[in-house]
């Protein structure tokens, strides 16, 4: 009975000892926060991307701070998508100031095209490989990028636009903009297939029409394919934005000025950026919940707007407002580093259809966009 009463302490001492040390960690981090500046601030955002990129942070699917352990046991607490998208921000980050502290080929091996998970999340890891993939990486590697858009085209099925994934039946989600579309493009590019960049388009315009707000540029989270209508969630979730942000953005800057879209994608670029403008806060932050601006500020979602209005400074009707929220975007983003260089106050995994996280912390995804700020500002 004794050994009973004390193989039951030792496990709750495990258990409580678990959750104290993952918030010990995250409060003890917070020390000294956003008190970098300038080159110092840029050089930890670099450092800390690299270190990730090789050995990158579990981002945990549940908002629960108790009792962790059974969340663990349970399969709970970690999903290989959710780390895939976080990869891929931090491989983004890095190629585009040409760091090559990660071996691409190793990356691409480690990749089985009969394995490819029917999801579209897991899409913006393959557009990261694309992108940093050197020319005779492309060629070399080209079965699992086929099999990547094969996917696609399966996921498609019956639709006109591409669902969120297998299981979710006829629901569009934002998430598919950022995700797909940049893919899409990129894969039509490199491989010259029409049809890829073709259903890019289409993902983005579908969209337009049946996924904002009527007579304005905000979008909803969610929307059903048969009668187009609205689901449950949000119009204005700050990360949702975000990845209608940075799918649109990177189709635009792929796409050639002679492409017969060119026109209709530069007047989305220009309608969502005033969008976009109209809900910065007065710190340069977004929040998580644009339409309320007493809810939290979320770094993930001004990283990834920000990544946006970097790009439509370009265009001079909006220049100037453009230049202004860059720059004050970064200036609160300096505040949320940690000192490690870690952004924080991430907005979490969302949980469902207007079930958002409510935990903010770090997030990689973000922490690779902001270096790609960072390194296109350089």
């Amino acid at each position: 009975m004794i050994w009973i009463l004390y193989s039951i302490c030792i496990v709750a001492i495990t258990f409580f000892a678990v959750d104290a040390i993952v918030s010990f960690r995250t409060w003890q981090s917070r020390i000294f926060i956003g008190r970098k500046k300038d080159d110092s601030w840029r050089n930890l955002i670099n450092r800390k991307a690299e270190k990730w990129v090789l050995n990158t942070p579990t981002i945990k699917l549940t908002d629960n701070h108790r009792l962790i352990v059974i969340d663990i046991l349970k399969g709970n607490y970690r999903r290989a998508t959710i780390q895939h998208w976080q990869k891929a921000g931090l491989i983004l980050g890095l190629t585009n100031k040409q760091v090559n502290k990660f071996d691409v080929k190793k990356l691409l091996h480690q990749t089985h095209p009969k394995s490819i998970p029917i999801e579209s999340d897991y899409v913006i890891y393959s557009y990261a490989l694309l992108n940093a993939a050197s020319e005779e990486e492309r060629i070399q590697f080209r079965s699992y990028f086929d099999a990547v858009y094969e996917m696609l085209v399966k996921l498609k099925n019956k639709h006109t636009v591409i669902p969120y994934k297998s299981f979710t039946g006829d629901q569009m989600y934002i998430d598919t903009i950022g995700f797909i579309c940049p893919f899409l493009f990129l894969y039509s590019q490199v491989y010259s297939v029409d049809t890829a960049s073709e259903m890019a388009v289409q993902q983005i315009s579908e969209f337009n029409q049946f996924g904002m707000y009527p007579g304005t540029f905000l979008p909803c989270h969610t929307y059903n394919l048969k009668n187009t209508l609205p689901i449950a969630g949000l119009f204005g979730w700050g990360r949702g934005m975000g990845w209608y942000a940075i799918g649109l953005i990177d189709v635009w800057k792929l796409m050639p000025t002679e492409h017969k879209d060119y026109s209709k994608v530069t007047s989305w670029v220009l309608n969502y950026a005033k969008t976009i403008l109209s809900y910065q806060q007065s710190d340069g932050a977004w929040t998580w919940n644009v339409l309320v601006e007493s809810s939290r500020k979320d770094s993930s979602a001004s990283v990834m707007l920000t990544w946006f209005l970097l790009h439509t400074i370009s265009i001079t009707e909006i220049k100037e407002d453009s230049q202004n929220a860059v720059q004050k975007s970064l200036e609160y983003l300096k505040t949320v580093t940690r000192r490690d260089g870690a952004l924080d106050f991430c907005q979490g995994d969302t949980k469902g259809i207007g079930v958002y996280s409510q935990t903010f912390d770090i997030l990689p995804f973000a922490q690779g966009y902001l270096l790609r700020i960072l390194n296109k500002l350089n």
